[in-house]
Parts: C-alpha cells; sequence; structure tokens
C-alpha cells in the first residue's frame, strides 16, 4: 500500500505532519482504516455534518441562536 497524504478536515490543525483537532473543543475524532480522521461526536450545543462524498468537509456546527441541544450529537445516532 502507498503512503498517502490526507487532506486536513475543517476543525483541525495539520501542522508538520501532526493532526490536532481543535474545533470544538469537546469534539471527539477517529481514525478510519485508510488513516482518514473524521469527526465521531460533538459537545452539547452543535450538531454533527458528514458528507461520506468528502470526509474533510466533517463539521461540528454551533446550534442556531435561540436553538439548543443538551445531548452531545454522535455519527450513527444522533446528528444533523
Amino acid at each position: 500500500m502507498e503512503h498517502e497524504c490526507k487532506a486536513c478536515p475543517s476543525g483541525a490543525i495539520c501542522e508538520d505532519g501532526a493532526f490536532t483537532p481543535v474545533k470544538p473543543g469537546g469534539s471527539i475524532w477517529s481514525s478510519t482504516t485508510d488513516g482518514v480522521y473524521r469527526i465521531t461526536s460533538c459537545p452539547p450545543g452543535y450538531v454533527l455534518i458528514r458528507d461520506e462524498a468528502v470526509p474533510a468537509s466533517d463539521r461540528c456546527v454551533a446550534c442556531a441562536p435561540d436553538t439548543y441541544s443538551v445531548e452531545e450529537a454522535v455519527f450513527g445516532e444522533r446528528l444533523w
């Protein structure tokens, strides 16, 4: 298998070849079998948006003004 660099996803910083999730704090990321990092959970107050065709566009989006979410958004269970 050929080593390949992956696109840095939204909500992360990729410097010097290292992956660091930063946005939002409390989000949980997991590496897939092909080495792509995907968000698997967003903290309360956020919804999880995933596009299976574009993994680098995974993101936790804050609830709109005058709305809320008291539970974390979890891939495969609760997401937008």
